[in-house]
């Protein structure tokens, strides 16, 4: 049987034993004015729970010049790896949450996309010590800058499926990202 949260959440016995603290949040902060009034979306506040993640990473292109003798790799670019991708355990809420802002960024009727800073939003990933402790100052902060949902991938459905959590994957677009120690209480 699939469970999905929202079937969970009545459940608090469990829901404890299975929302254990994790060693990262995830914070979703709409700031363009077409969609603020969607509202901040957290792991912190249980508006959604992400199962997994991977932060992005930077690349350096270059191309390759001879100058004498051995080929150099002359820089001349920073690479972002694309999006940002994480999966979400699933929960109604949330799927409409991005359905909303995609809706937004192109118009469902006219087919006409947004201006693109009104559609925009950040991503904050807090990632705390292995201790888990959220007031070590071990940890760290990636901001994704500039951010819409990309792809929200389908809801698998299986009828044979046994003790599994229903799950959904969002990939988001970023202009750029910064990472920095976290402050004590972030």
């Amino acid at each position: 049987m699939t469970t999905s949260y929202d079937n969970l959440s009545s459940s608090s016995k469990l829901a404890s034993n299975i929302f254990h603290k994790h060693t990262y949040d995830i914070a979703i902060i709409p700031k363009g004015k077409d969609i603020t009034d969607l509202g901040v979306k957290s792991t912190k506040s249980g508006d959604v729970i992400v199962m997994s993640c991977t932060t992005p990473g930077k690349q350096i292109a270059t191309n390759e010049k001879v100058v004498w003798g051995p080929v150099y790799n002359i820089p001349y670019n920073r690479l972002f790896s694309g999006t940002f991708d994480f999966t979400f355990m699933y929960n109604t809420s949330f799927h409409d949450y991005i359905s909303k802002w995609m809706s937004r960024v192109i118009n469902d009727r006219s087919n006409k996309p947004a201006y693109y800073e009104d559609i925009l939003g950040d991503i904050d990933v807090n990632i705390y010590s292995q201790a888990n402790n959220k007031t070590s100052p071990n940890g760290m902060k990636y901001t994704m800058i500039d951010c819409w949902p990309v792809t929200i991938q389908g809801l698998a459905l299986d009828s044979t499926s046994m003790n599994e959590y229903q799950t959904m994957s969002v990939s988001w677009s970023f202009r750029e990202f910064t990472i920095k120690k976290l402050a004590n209480g972030e």
